[in-house]
């Protein structure tokens, strides 16, 4: 069964709107640079655990399987202020703050990041939600980690009314 021009088109532009819906922050019915950043971090990061993306860097080298490489080593995005380089390379340092971060670092610091990094942050913190007016707190809702640290709200957006300037931990 093949599928006309006209229905492609409307598949197009109904996965247009759909992305448009979904990461569009502001609501102004288009996406912003950051918005948009956010789409392709959600989309690429997707992409690392997709059999396709494997199979791609298994074959000889070309333009997707450098791609494909690119994508499965995840490029870190977010500028991380009062957050320690060292610690936050240690997988073995397991604070709720260095767990959040080594997640956050792959998105960009807005708003827009947040919400796209949010699935991975459920996985760590099951019933974690975005929180603040300004889309830049995560509520744990007293949540309590393995190390006994129980958290609440937490911004972690700076300067998050002026589009964000970095990652942070600040408790409320």
């Amino acid at each position: 069964m093949s599928t006309s021009p006209m229905q492609a088109t409307t598949v197009i532009q109904d996965l247009a709107k759909a992305i448009t819906s979904k990461y569009d922050t502001d609501a102004n019915g288009s996406l912003s640079a950051d918005e948009f950043s956010g789409f392709l971090s959600s989309f690429l990061g997707s992409m690392s655990n997709n059999p396709l993306t494997t199979a791609a860097r298994s074959s000889s080298p070309s333009t997707s399987s450098i791609a494909a490489t690119a994508v499965a080593e995840r490029a870190k995005v977010g500028t991380m202020a009062g957050f320690d380089a060292t610690k936050l390379a240690d997988a073995s340092r397991t604070s709720p703050k260095y767990q959040v971060g080594r997640i956050l670092q792959y998105y960009p610091h807005t708003p827009a990041g947040l919400k796209n990094a949010l699935p991975e942050l459920q996985e760590l913190v099951p019933g974690v939600s975005i929180a603040g007016n300004k889309g830049d707190k995560l509520d744990f809702k007293g949540y309590t980690f393995a190390d006994g640290t129980s958290l609440n709200v937490i911004d972690v957006i700076q300067s998050a009314g002026s589009g964000g300037t970095a990652w942070q931990w600040a408790p409320e």
